[in-house]
């Protein structure tokens, strides 16, 4: 028989689970609320990686955090929330693959102050039927990224989206611009990485680096080799054993053999643009990495640090920025027309030049895209709607408001008034 002492112990551990069910079930909400998921049972198949769990935008898991014995507190707005959990990498190779479609979507919405330029009729992203369409061309490319290419059991010659990059590098490299380019996010081929960490040990003074050819019979044995093991993962040791000439030569034989350029057709146009419109050219060449496949760009910004630290040894090598541009290009940026005005590759080879003398500025998350995903009125956009930004699909269908919002929030930057000099002075 219960004694009346111990009917408030009984009301009070009653009350107590109340609360701590209500706390879970609050908790739960919110966790819901702030992670935009796919159906578990539909995996979601990516070129180049497969992401077998849901999708989350760098949410940490809000069921581990301590139950509270009282009512919790009312949610956190998705501004805070988002103010305090999501971080980004600063460089580019660093970005996981969420990150990494985030990025890609962002960067459309910055495209549309530039691409509607003459040069740019007759474009893969602009029909002349309705202007509508060169969005949904830009928006396309997104979704299909690169161009399907068969799955070989051959290593040299296979699209970059279509070799693994499950076995991260194992090996450190010492030059400072090359280091988030060996990052386990980096999706760049490992025998690529041996062999650029193979040139950096050697002797970097040697003249004709990238200009001279090397050995053919010896590059065409590097390649089968390469070829015959497709499952190994380190060939430092192998690279070790060739000259710095060869290995240079290797480098670009590889670049050459991909079935299409590494800065691909698809964006050709828009390389050739930047050459053309100087006063906008870093924001166009920013926006245009960005919409690059990650195992592209992440290969590409390895390549210009490569290059850029090359060029630094100049007065001995002999190979400056200007003449690494003239024999790199040809292998790396080049369109489906076979009959190129004299303007056309003096401008691919400019545009180059440019990009590895400014690389430090390239391989950098452009600030403008990380400020606009964390302004607070794109975010609780993104929010109360419960859209995907990973997705295409989502990213689509919300594309117009998303835009006129980045609009609005450029234009209140740009508006803005400075402080008065008297509450400057103040501080």
């Amino acid at each position: 028989m219960m004694t009346s002492s111990s009917v408030p112990n009984v009301q009070l551990q009653q009350q107590q689970q109340q609360q701590q069910q209500t706390s879970i079930s609050r908790m739960e909400s919110i966790k819901r609320a702030l992670t935009t998921s796919k159906k578990p049972t539909r995996p979601t198949i990516q070129k180049a990686y497969s992401v077998h769990n849901p999708l989350h935008i760098s949410l940490t898991d809000l069921s581990s955090t301590p139950m509270m014995t009282s009512p919790p507190p009312s949610p956190m707005s998705a501004v805070h929330y988002h103010q305090h959990i999501w971080t980004i990498p600063h460089q580019l190779p660093e970005l996981n693959q969420i990150q990494d479609s985030i990025l890609r979507h962002t960067a459309v919405l910055f495209m549309e102050s530039f691409i509607e330029h003459d040069t740019l009729q007759d474009c893969y992203l602009v029909t002349k039927k309705s202007p509508s369409s060169l969005w949904n061309k830009l928006k396309q490319h997104i979704s299909n990224g690169d161009v399907d290419h068969p799955i070989t059991k051959h290593i040299i010659g296979t699209s970059l989206s279509n070799l693994n990059y499950d076995h991260p590098c194992s090996h450190q490299v010492q030059v400072s611009l090359m280091t988030s380019c060996f990052s386990n996010r980096a999706q760049i081929p490992n025998f690529l990485k041996d062999c650029i960490l193979s040139m950096t040990q050697k002797d970097i003074r040697t003249e004709g680096i990238f200009r001279k050819n090397g050995n053919i019979r010896t590059l065409k044995e590097m390649c089968d080799t390469i070829d015959t093991q497709p499952e190994k993962q380190d060939w430092l040791d192998f690279f070790n054993q060739h000259h710095i000439i060869q290995l240079a030569a290797f480098i670009k034989k590889f670049l050459r053999e991909l079935p299409e350029p590494l800065l691909t057709f698809k964006l050709y146009k828009l390389f050739i643009l930047a050459n053309s419109d100087i006063q906008h050219r870093d924001n166009i060449l920013t926006y245009t990495l960005c919409l690059l496949p990650k195992p592209n760009r992440d290969t590409f910004m390895l390549l210009l640090a490569l290059l850029n630290w090359v060029a630094s040894h100049a007065d001995d090598n002999k190979m400056d920025i200007a003449n690494l541009a003239r024999v790199i290009t040809p292998n790396i940026l080049y369109s489906t027309n076979d009959q190129l005005a004299p303007n056309d590759t003096l401008a691919e080879i400019n545009i180059i030049s440019y990009m590895i003398e400014h690389y430090k500025r390239f391989i950098k998350v452009p600030m403008d895209i990380l400020s606009l995903l964390e302004n607070p009125k794109l975010t609780e956009y993104v929010f109360s709607n419960n859209i995907d930004l990973t997705s295409t699909k989502q990213f689509n269908k919300h594309f117009n408001q998303l835009l006129k919002i980045k609009k609005e929030i450029i234009f209140n930057d740009l508006t803005r008034l400075p402080p008065s000099p008297s509450i400057s002075c103040s501080k």
